[in-house]
């Protein structure tokens, strides 16, 4: 297997690029509908989507779960600041939050989250001691029995399916996301560092670039 260890992405600083990018953003709602789809979640809780980039998936989900408190988390300020461009004229501000942190760091309460979700999230971390502090915070975070949902990169895809999956992304969200596609940690590494923090993880095929995984704490 190989080692769990990536390049990272750099993340976007630069604000005007972060703005241009809105309107290519593609519509996260059958991603949304993928992560969701396992999972009977309750009436209320507090959701936090990781590595939320342009805001996207958090907007869907606090469209489709009103009674949800929902927190957009990002390591680029930049790209947070064109979220919440996105998020006031949706009239979502008193329900979506945005905070900057780091996925190996998270800046939440212990046992304050009843969902993790995330579209990619992991092009941040660097080596397999941040993917499993990342694991960790995820634990420490969640309260008893709630689930994290995490759609993650095959590695090794080739270059047809890869060039097919981003087809349908405008070319400056694919450039984007390409990186995260093509890079990520192994499955295999994602869920034993998962399982080693205490979480059943199961696996669900969701695709030919990327595999679906659901872990309740």
């Amino acid at each position: 297997m190989p080692p769990a260890s990536r390049v990272p992405v750099a993340p976007l600083t630069d604000l005007d690029r972060a703005f241009a990018l809105i309107p290519e953003e593609p519509s996260a709602a059958p991603v949304l509908a993928e992560l969701l789809a396992p999972l009977s979640l309750p009436t209320t809780g507090h959701a936090v989507v990781l590595r939320s980039r342009l805001g996207g998936l958090a907007r869907a989900f606090a469209e489709r779960q009103p009674s949800w408190r929902v927190t957009a988390l990002d390591p680029s300020v930049a790209l947070l600041s064109a979220s919440l461009d996105a998020i006031r004229p949706a009239g979502l501000g008193s329900q979506l939050t945005v905070m900057q942190g780091a996925l190996h760091t998270l800046p939440l309460p212990d046992a304050d989250v009843d969902l993790l979700l995330g579209d990619l999230p992991l092009g941040t971390l660097r080596d397999a001691a941040e993917l499993a502090r990342w694991a960790a915070e995820s634990a420490r975070v969640l309260r008893p029995g709630r689930w994290l949902a995490v759609r993650c990169a095959r590695r090794g895809v080739p270059s047809p399916a890869l060039t097919q999956a981003l087809a349908p992304l405008s070319p400056g969200y694919a450039a984007l996301v390409r990186p995260e596609w093509s890079a990520a940690f192994t499955d295999a590494a994602v869920s034993a560092a998962l399982r080693a923090a205490g979480f059943e993880v199961s696996h669900l095929p969701a695709g030919a670039v990327h595999t679906l995984l659901v872990a309740r704490r």
